[in-house]
């Protein structure tokens, strides 16, 4: 594509036409404006990168769409580029935005700008592809990047909305294992597997704003609005229960009561549980953090914890926050070690 471009530049300043000069300021003007937002992209890029706690998604998708809406149709001289930035731009934004829907628990917008990023990944490794041999190709990292990206959101839409996939499949008779063997990581079997090892439970629960409607993943009118703890809907939660585990909803006031308590330290982000707390009638230990406004994760231990299991949890939180805050794919814009060739985008 590059190589078409350039051919047809030169063939440009070698013609003698009258239309020469201008025709040469609309294509400088093009490139000037394609230049600009590259260099917008990039900045993105390397703050995206230099994330180690939690980005700032809202903001850099509200800057990341005006780059979307610069780069409108351009010379057809530069036109196959600006078509191929677009294709880059339009999904990353769409990635942005499924995020941000995730995080807000909007199953219909996350479902949507999800498969809007898959199918702009879809046309972008099209035009990439454009005449080349199958066996010439060679992806380029930041559409290996895309690729990692949409792979580590299929892996958070499947663990947040669980429930609503889980009882999906069993309404429509099917089976969503497909979707679910290409999420990396698989979070719902990889926390069942993490409960079972360490006999502890594990809960993601969601805080409903005043006026929502009790989460329930659907726009159904005529829902009461939430109140008191059924402002906390239980997302998902891990399907090993020890012998001498409460069921879920038993440990919902003391865990709502540490998270309004802890509310302020719980709003700083950290890589790591911040309220750890030894309930005595229960019997009971709760390790407690943030993932992202509103969005709780907690794991529940029999006794009072030693520090060996303080550890082995801690351990546990840093893996599940930085995974579910993508700071492991924020990483990958900053090393060489993205692969070109064995990530599956089909789903």
């Amino acid at each position: 594509m590059y190589q078409h471009t350039q051919a047809e530049l030169t063939k440009l300043l070698q013609d003698e036409g009258s239309d020469k000069h201008e025709t040469l300021n609309d294509v400088i003007h093009d490139m000037n404006r394609m230049i600009q937002t590259r260099l917008a992209a990039i900045q993105i890029y390397q703050d995206l990168a230099g994330c180690s706690v939690a980005p700032d998604l809202v903001q850099m998708q509200h800057k990341w769409a005006s780059l979307v809406s610069n780069l409108a149709a351009g010379h057809p001289l530069v036109a196959r580029l600006f078509q191929l930035s677009r294709f880059e731009l339009n999904t990353i934004n769409f990635y942005m935005l499924a995020m941000l829907a995730i995080a807000a628990s909007n199953f219909k917008d996350a479902v949507l700008h999800t498969h809007r990023s898959k199918s702009e990944l879809a046309v972008w490794r099209t035009a990439i592809s454009t005449g080349h041999e199958p066996n010439e190709i060679q992806m380029p990292r930041l559409f290996s990047w895309a690729q990692l990206a949409h792979q580590a959101l299929l892996a958070k839409l499947n663990l947040y909305f669980s429930k609503i996939l889980t009882k999906a499949e069993v309404e429509a008779g099917g089976s969503f294992h497909a979707w679910t063997a290409r999420c990396n990581p698989d979070f719902t079997e990889m926390i069942d597997n993490y409960a079972t090892h360490a006999d502890v439970s594990v809960l993601v629960l969601r805080e409903s704003v005043e006026g929502e409607s009790c989460l329930e993943y659907s726009c159904a009118p005529g829902v009461s609005d939430c109140s008191g703890l059924q402002q906390w809907p239980i997302i998902f939660s891990s399907s090993h229960r020890a012998l001498s585990h409460w069921e879920d909803r038993d440990h919902l006031p003391n865990i709502v009561s540490l998270v309004s308590t802890m509310s302020q330290q719980l709003a700083v982000p950290h890589l790591q549980c911040v309220v750890c707390h030894h309930e005595p009638d229960l019997a009971v230990s709760y390790c407690i953090a943030q993932v992202e406004e509103r969005v709780i994760l907690t794991v529940i231990s029999t006794g009072k914890l030693d520090p060996d299991d303080h550890g082995s949890i801690q351990d546990f939180m840093r893996y599940m926050l930085i995974r579910l805050r993508h700071l492991h794919v924020f990483a990958q814009l900053r090393s060489n070690s993205v692969s070109n060739t064995s990530i599956d985008t089909t789903s």
